[in-house]
C-alpha cells in the first residue's frame, strides 16, 4: 500500500519512539476484537485439553487494520495485505449476464455486505479427526495422542491466522452472500433447513445458481484463491504427515493397554479431503440440477425468470463439468511440520482426565509402605482423588506425619496441597494433584 512521508517530526507530532508505542498500542487494540472459536469436542469425543481456531476478525476489525493511523507500518498492515480481496457478484434475474469483480478497494455499494472467508474451511480438521473415530482409534486413543504425546493445538495452529505473531495466509474477503454459498457448498450441505429457508423463492434460487457458478469458477480459475487454498492443505497436510512419522518412530501404546497405535493420518486425510472436494461437485451440481430442471418445466415462470434461467443453462459456466472442484492446483507437499510435544510426554506414565466420553476409568496404582505414626500404611493411591480430596488443605489423617528420612516434596498451590511420598511424583493432571510411583 502507497504512504504519503509524514515529514519531520514537529512539536506537535510524536516522534518515531512514540510512533512505535502508538502503534502497538492500536494493534493490540485493534485485534482484541475477534471471533476465535475453542474446540473441545472432536465428534462425540470430548477432548482432554481444548484447542482454539487461531485467531481471525471480523469484517469491521479487518478493515480497521487499514485505516488506523501508523497501521501500515506494523503487523496490522501485514495482516490486512495478507488478505486476497475484494469479491463481489453482480447477479442478474432478467436474463442478462452474471458477473463477478476483484478488486483492491472494499465495496462501496452497500447493498454489498462484506466479509472474511477462510479459503480452505476450518471446520475440516475437526471433521476429519471425527471421521476416524471408531474401534480401531477411539476417543481414548484420540486423548492419549494428543494429551499425553504431542499437542492437537499445533495441528489447528496450521489453519490461517491474523495473529499478528503469526500470521498465515488463507482469508479471503467476498461478498457476505458469496460466503454464505461457500459455506452452504464446502460443509453444511443443502438439506439444512436454513438453507432453504434463504432461498426460498423462484428468483433467490437462480441467484443461488448464480453463486454456486461463480465459487466454482473462483477455486477453478483464480490464482489467488487456489495459492491460498494449496497453501494451507500443505500445511494441514504436513502436520499429519509429522504425526505419522511420530507414531512410527515411537512405540505409542493404545489405551488401557490394548496394543501399539496404527492409525495413519497423512494418506488418510489426503484420500478424505479429495473425496470432499469431489463431494463438493457432485452434492452442488445434485442440487443445481435439480432446481434448473424444476424451473425450466415451471410453466408459470414470469418472463423475466424464464430469461434469467435460459441465460444461466447457456452461460458455459453451467454444467457438470463445471460444478466440480478442479483439484490440479493441490500440490499435496510431502513436508512434515515440526510437532510441539506434549508438556508431560516426558514422563513415562501419562494420565488422562477421566470427563471423556471414552472408557479411561479412574487408575489405582500401588504405594510403596510408609510407616506413619497415626495409622497402618496406605497400600493404594488414587490418581484421581474425589474433588473434596482434591481441594483439601489438609492431608488425610493416614499421611499428616512424615518420617524425618523421607525429605518433603509436596508443591502448594492455591486451594491445594499435594504431599509427594519417596519415589513418587506428581505430574499435574488438570485434574489437581495426580500422584504416580515407580
Amino acid at each position: 500500500m502507497t504512504v504519503a512521508d509524514p515529514g519531520p517530526t514537529s512539536a506537535a507530532e510524536p516522534d518515531d519512539i512514540s510512533r512505535r508505542r502508538y502503534r502497538r498500542k492500536i494493534e493490540s487494540r485493534i485485534l482484541v476484537a475477534r471471533d476465535a472459536p475453542v474446540i473441545t469436542q472432536i465428534g462425540t469425543c470430548k477432548l482432554a485439553k481444548p484447542v482454539n481456531i487461531p485467531l481471525f476478525l471480523s469484517y469491521g476489525s479487518a478493515m480497521k487494520l487499514n485505516n488506523q493511523r501508523n497501521g501500515y507500518q506494523g503487523a496490522n498492515g501485514k495482516i490486512y495485505d495478507e488478505i486476497e480481496k475484494w469479491y463481489g457478484e453482480d447477479l442478474a434475474t432478467d436474463g442478462k449476464d452474471f458477473s463477478w469483480t476483484k478488486s483492491p478497494n472494499p465495496f462501496s455499494d452497500p447493498n454489498h455486505h462484506g466479509s472474511i472467508d477462510h479459503v480452505w474451511e476450518k471446520s475440516n480438521v475437526v471433521d476429519f479427526l471425527a471421521s476416524l473415530l471408531g474401534s480401531e482409534f477411539d476417543c481414548d486413543d484420540l486423548n492419549t495422542l494428543f494429551s499425553c504425546k504431542v499437542k492437537l493445538q499445533t495441528v489447528f495452529d496450521q489453519l490461517p491466522s491474523m495473529d499478528r505473531n503469526n500470521v498465515k495466509s488463507g482469508f479471503a474477503a467476498m461478498n457476505q452472500n458469496l460466503n454464505g454459498m461457500k459455506g452452504w457448498m464446502f460443509s453444511q450441505g443443502f438439506s439444512v433447513p436454513k438453507f432453504g429457508t434463504l432461498y426460498d423463492s423462484d428468483e433467490k434460487v437462480i441467484q443461488g445458481l448464480q453463486r454456486q457458478a461463480i465459487i466454482f469458477h473462483l477455486f477453478n480459475n483464480d490464482g489467488g484463491i487456489q495459492s491460498m487454498h494449496d497453501a494451507t492443505n500443505n500445511r494441514i497436510y504436513g502436520a499429519f504427515l509429522a504425526l505419522d512419522d511420530f507414531i512410527s518412530t515411537n512405540k505409542i501404546q493404545r489405551a488401557n493397554g490394548r496394543g501399539d497405535l496404527t492409525q495413519t493420518f497423512g494418506p488418510t486425510f489426503k484420500k478424505w479431503y479429495e473425496d470432499l472436494l469431489n463431494n463438493v461437485g457432485s452434492a452442488t451440481y445434485g442440487w443445481a440440477s435439480g432446481e434448473v430442471a424444476r424451473l425450466g418445466a415451471d410453466t408459470s415462470l414470469s418472463g423475466c425468470l424464464r430469461k434469467a434461467i435460459d441465460a444461466f443453462q447457456s452461460s458455459g459456466r453451467y454444467g457438470q463439468d463445471k460444478f466440480k472442484i478442479d483439484q490440479s492446483h493441490l500440490t499435496w507437499k510431502e513436508t512434515p511440520i515440526t510437532l510441539k510435544r506434549s508438556l508431560v510426554a516426558r514422563d513415562d506414565t501419562c494420565i488422562l482426565p477421566t470427563n471423556t466420553s471414552g472408557t479411561i476409568t479412574r487408575t489405582v496404582i500401588p504405594l510403596p509402605a510408609t510407616p506413619t505414626s497415626t495409622g497402618p500404611a496406605p497400600t493404594t493411591t488414587a490418581l484421581f482423588p474425589p474433588p473434596t480430596t482434591l481441594l483439601s488443605t489438609t492431608k488425610p489423617s493416614s499421611l499428616s506425619t512424615k518420617p524425618s528420612s523421607v525429605p518433603s516434596t509436596s508443591r502448594s498451590s492455591p486451594g491445594r496441597n499435594c504431599f509427594v511420598p519417596a519415589g513418587c511424583k506428581n505430574v499435574r493432571a488438570p485434574d489437581g494433584c495426580a500422584i504416580v510411583c515407580s
